[in-house]
């Protein structure tokens, strides 16, 4: 069943269909009808995305292929003698 809208002229009930108010002859604007069903589609998709890497965010990355965070560890460079540390030579 079409709802029926309301004439912001005499507050009458018309049909969808209507482009003038079947009472007083007002001009009905035109409503908008509901969002195609991909953009309804694609920002779930986009929601369910920017959920996602907030959570990796959050709570960090997974784990490796083997089960372990290893292959996370950052690179640390060789101390050698030109860094200036305390092993650094005479």
């Amino acid at each position: 069943m079409s709802q029926l809208s309301g004439c912001p002229s005499c507050q009458g009930f018309n049909p969808p269909s209507a482009t003038a108010c079947l009472h007083c002859g007002q001009a009905l604007e035109s409503r908008p009808g509901p969002a195609p069903r991909w953009t309804v589609g694609w920002w779930a998709l986009a929601s369910a995305g920017v959920a996602a890497l907030t959570l990796m965010a959050c709570y960090g990355a997974p784990p490796c292929e083997d089960g372990s965070f290893d292959c996370y560890e950052p690179e640390t460079p060789d101390a050698g003698p030109s860094d200036g540390g305390a092993d650094g030579g005479p």
